[in-house]
């Protein structure tokens, strides 16, 4: 007989949602019949996504709203208590990312960055963790990512905001562990998602950018990595063999590594916009 899986009818939030790794998420996760509270800015994407998992499974739950605003997902988590009591599991997946120099950057691009993927992070948990703490039950995993794990350049603001949450993450997993409650660090590589087409990038030519990295893996794999990953009770979890070497390098080949940050780094420069 095969086994049941551990997310088989358990109330599982998402944030982002609507579409990259969120959405191959919520797909893997209705097909085990989990009860899902999905959440994402993008009101049509995630509408027509719960219309696509409706069709087998009715307990899909859709809420769009900015997460980084913490009076929103705090209204998000009121309406949840209407008819839970804490959820079994929280992604916090949300996020996005601006490419450039930092000598070229604003003030704002700082900002939005550090606003969604840091502090919608930082609401997610501080909204959801105490229930579970209550409750004696919960798991939280946070998408981190290989930039969370090693300075990758021409990427400062996302890397500062996944060194955040790669640290809040570990430190919170010591606390987590005294109540119970499960903490994962996810940190990809490279996932072929949307964020590559509507990322921005300021002062490079994004498509040469592109053609220097990997290929990367599917949002689809990726999420079924994660779920592995979380039904084992892992505390990490570094997707793509191309993070874990860079994962090795940063831990013990450090002065290498640089210097492989440096030719990328320049070939990146050669795709400056005149």
């Amino acid at each position: 007989m095969r086994k049941r899986s551990i997310f088989h009818k358990k109330t599982i939030i998402i944030t982002g949602a609507a579409s990259g790794i969120g959405k191959a998420l919520a797909r893997q996760l209705n097909a085990k019949r989990a009860r899902l509270y999905l959440v994402d800015l993008n009101e049509e994407g995630l509408q027509e996504l719960s219309e696509s998992l409706k069709k087998s499974n009715p307990n899909v739950f859709t809420f769009s709203f900015d997460v980084s605003d913490h009076q929103r997902f705090e209204a998000f988590y009121l309406e949840f208590l209407k008819t839970e009591t804490c959820p079994d599991y929280l992604f916090n997946n949300a996020g996005i990312g601006i490419g450039g120099e930092v000598k070229d950057f604003s003030i704002q691009s700082w900002k939005r960055v550090i606003d969604v993927n840091i502090y919608g992070t930082i609401n997610g948990i501080q909204l959801f963790y105490p229930l579970m703490v209550k409750n004696r039950k919960g798991h939280i995993v946070n998408i981190s990512s290989l930039a969370g794990l090693a300075p990758l350049p021409g990427e400062a603001p996302y890397v500062a905001s996944k060194y955040a949450i790669q640290g809040l993450t570990e430190a919170l997993e010591v606390e987590a562990s005294f109540y119970d409650v499960k903490v994962t660090a996810v940190c990809p590589g490279v996932v072929r998602t949307p964020i590559y087409r509507t990322g921005q990038v300021i002062g490079f030519n994004k498509k040469k950018i592109l053609k220097l990295w990997p290929k990367g893996i599917t949002a689809k794999d990726c999420a079924e990595l994660i779920l592995e990953g979380v039904e084992k009770g892992k505390r990490m979890i570094v997707i793509t063999t191309f993070a874990k070497m860079v994962y090795f390098a940063k831990r013990f080949f450090s002065f290498f590594l640089r210097l492989g940050f440096l030719r990328y780094f320049r070939l990146v420069k050669r795709t400056k916009h005149k």
